[in-house]
């Protein structure tokens, strides 16, 4: 009778330690997947602002009479992405988070879908 108990104490120990390691594991796996997904919600963010600026930046950097239109994304890499003008700022943000850079002095705001951006007496238009 004592080796059946022994080998049914083993089996509960083996099974626990199991359980346990897998436990950690899946932990460690969860903490990485959410750590790659905010760092790709961050990218995407970053994309999208740098995008709209360098739009901004063209235009300053053209002559009267430039227009051009673009194409502001809405989803950047499975995230839903909105960007709008704040004073000397691009805010683009996501659900979660949000993410600024700063520009020249512009006129109007982003839309979803087309915008227009245009350059008419030294003064930058968007839409």
């Amino acid at each position: 009778m004592g080796k059946l108990a022994q080998i049914s104490f083993e089996y509960v120990y083996l099974f626990g330690f199991s359980l346990v390691l897998l436990t950690m594991f899946a932990a460690i796996a969860s903490s990485q997947i959410t750590q790659a997904k905010n760092e790709n919600e961050q990218r995407a963010l970053q994309d999208t602002a740098f995008i709209l600026r360098s739009e901004i930046n063209m235009a300053l950097e053209s002559y009267d009479g430039y227009t051009r239109s673009f194409m502001m994304p809405t989803i950047v890499d499975g995230f839903v992405v909105n960007g709008t003008i704040k004073g000397k700022e691009i805010q683009v943000r996501t659900s979660q988070k949000e993410y600024y850079v700063y520009i020249s002095s512009v006129q109007g705001n982003f839309k979803k879908g087309i915008n227009t951006i245009n350059k008419t007496r030294g003064i930058i238009y968007v839409n």
